[in-house]
């Protein structure tokens, strides 16, 4: 069992920092990902109760958050047991905060103030999972979930307390998947390209039915994609996303897949939340984003007329007109060799102006997908 304490006290500090996002900082570590991701969401719902004790090091330093992630732990467990593999940094927090910190106010505080989530706990499970297995599992985690329109998405009361759900299929919002759901609406296999694909969920979904080749320009995040991609058999290239789109051969691929760089303004109460309450700010140009965003997917679209694409879907995890159907307005303009299909008819939410894309506007989970169709 991994030190998932120092882990995520690890992923805390780095987001704290501006390293990255919280999930995908979570996923780049060694062991047990989504357990360190559940537990670092976990102490952010619990943040202000922490943060308020008396006696911790109030430097949002690493020790500080290694400091916030034990003081959770012991408010819902206990500090954990000294039998577990802890790592020497994790047994030294322990005896400080034993040593130091009056731990009464915490043990006083009502569970109801603690789990609080911070969004819907979307899970999509494995095609290959048995749903006998599966629910034997959350059975023993004494956590129940409600079936979404779509087979193998589903919504968990709760996060799971440790990783014993990662055999079964992994967190993913309703919104992340919507991109791949509509390709498989209309497609069941082929070759897919996706250009911007780190941290990697969408093109891990997108495996179980396509021949995936995943793109990402940022070495870190690149190394992330590697990570969770390569075993599942999945080409991973580090390059930028327009030099990738120019060596694209004739019939090479059947589909591209492009979630670019926007805004995240559908995310809000994620890690835009999170980091509010870190004192994290990351202001974004909307207008740059939306030229940069009308500049690849134009691109991708020549290009993929070129060279055989079949379909080519944009997303954003946005909820801006601007990045959405003005894009989709702009390069249609643009490229006369393509056209909308109307995707996912099942979906009730609609786009603004063009009903054959869908948008996803549960709070916290904003998205946008449109789908072009070679003509």
């Amino acid at each position: 069992m991994p030190d998932i304490y120092k882990q995520a006290a690890e992923s805390l500090f780095s987001f704290q920092n501006r390293v990255g996002g919280l999930k995908a900082l979570c996923l780049a570590q060694n062991s047990s990902p989504s357990a360190t991701y559940a537990l670092s969401t976990a102490v952010m719902d619990n943040y202000e109760n922490l943060k308020s004790i008396k006696g911790i090091t109030c430097d949002n330093s690493m020790n500080y958050f290694h400091q916030i992630v034990l003081l959770h732990e012991f408010q819902t467990n206990g500090f954990p047991n000294k039998r577990l593999r802890l790592s020497k940094e994790t047994r030294n927090t322990i005896s400080f905060l034993k040593a130091n910190v009056d731990l009464e106010p915490l043990k006083a505080m009502k569970p109801a103030a603690i789990f609080k989530p911070v969004a819907n706990r979307y899970f999509r499970i494995f095609q290959k999972t048995n749903i006998t297995e599966f629910a034997a599992a959350l059975k023993e985690l004494n956590i129940t979930y409600t079936q979404t329109q779509f087979k193998n998405v589903v919504v968990l009361s709760e996060l799971p307390p440790s990783a014993k759900l990662t055999q079964f299929g992994e967190f993913q919002s309703i919104g992340s998947c919507l991109p791949v759901l509509c390709f498989q609406s209309i497609v069941n296999k082929g070759t897919l390209l996706d250009l911007c694909a780190a941290p990697g969920s969408k093109s891990l979904q997108a495996s179980e039915s396509f021949t995936v080749t995943a793109n990402e320009l940022d070495k870190r995040r690149f190394n992330i994609l590697k990570k969770r991609c390569e075993p599942q058999n999945i080409t991973c290239i580090n390059a930028d996303a327009f030099d990738t789109i120019d060596r694209i051969r004739s019939n090479q691929f059947d589909l591209i897949l492009l979630d670019p760089t926007c805004s995240s303004s559908g995310t809000y109460n994620q890690d835009k939340a999170l980091a509010l309450k870190l004192n994290v700010g990351k202001e974004k140009d909307l207008e740059k984003l939306v030229t940069f965003q009308k500049t690849i997917l134009l691109k991708a679209l020549t290009k993929g007329a070129e060279r055989g694409i079949k379909y080519v879907s944009y997303s954003t995890c946005s909820i801006n007109d601007e990045e959405n159907e003005q894009v989709v307005e702009f390069v249609l303009e643009q490229n006369k060799k393509w056209k909308l299909v109307n995707v996912l008819e099942e979906w009730e939410v609609r786009g603004l102006r063009h009903k054959e894309c869908v948008r996803c506007e549960e709070p916290g989970n904003g998205f946008f997908v449109a789908v072009f169709q070679r003509k």
